[in-house]
């Protein structure tokens, strides 16, 4: 049996060491999200949260709707970076009622303000993401948003109905511009 030369094998097992944490390195860099200030994406942003308190009938209070863990189909730039198209963003949203709502408010009309988070992928594998707030006026299922995300969103509530159970969780969905 021949035993390789110390020679050979020792710059291989150098090279395959450094190519590994090359490798490492590199997956920790993609693996770090970055805020950015900046930018310009047109996006269809979707969730399901939790309002609270609950819609009712009858009870005015404001309300505070919640949204972790949603999805976010972006097109643009984000930090100056192109965003990677073939990759599912993530988004959170968190909202408050400017004024006491109870179920009628849904077809008349209520105002309020928002956070946005928006997490995208950027064509050379950074992660990004955009926080802005918003203003919202919603009637009949229909909402108008405006300040860092300019566009419209439809509000459908996923737990109750208004009528015989309060509204306890809506999906939200988002078809927006960021504006920055």
């Amino acid at each position: 049996m021949t035993r390789p030369s110390i020679r050979r094998t020792l710059p291989a097992a150098i090279a395959a060491t450094a190519l590994g944490l090359t490798a490492l390195s590199a997956v920790g860099a993609q693996a770090a999200e970055t805020e950015s200030s900046t930018a310009s994406m047109t996006c269809v942003l979707k969730v399901e949260g939790k309002i609270d308190p609950p819609i009712d009938l009858v009870t005015k209070k404001p309300a505070n709707f919640n949204g972790k863990d949603g999805t976010a189909a972006c097109e643009g730039t984000i930090g100056g970076e192109t965003v990677d198209t073939t990759e599912l963003g993530s988004w959170g949203v968190n909202a408050d009622t400017d004024e006491p709502i109870n179920c009628a408010s849904l077809a008349s009309g209520f105002t309020g303000t928002g956070t946005s988070s928006i997490a995208v992928t950027t064509v050379d594998g950074q992660k990004k993401t955009h926080t802005t707030t918003f203003s919202f006026q919603i009637a009949g299922g229909l909402v108008v948003v405006s300040g860092g995300l300019e566009g419209t969103a439809t509000f459908q509530p996923t737990e109750g109905d208004c009528q015989n159970t309060p509204v306890k969780r809506a999906l939200v969905e988002f078809a927006v511009k960021t504006k920055t």
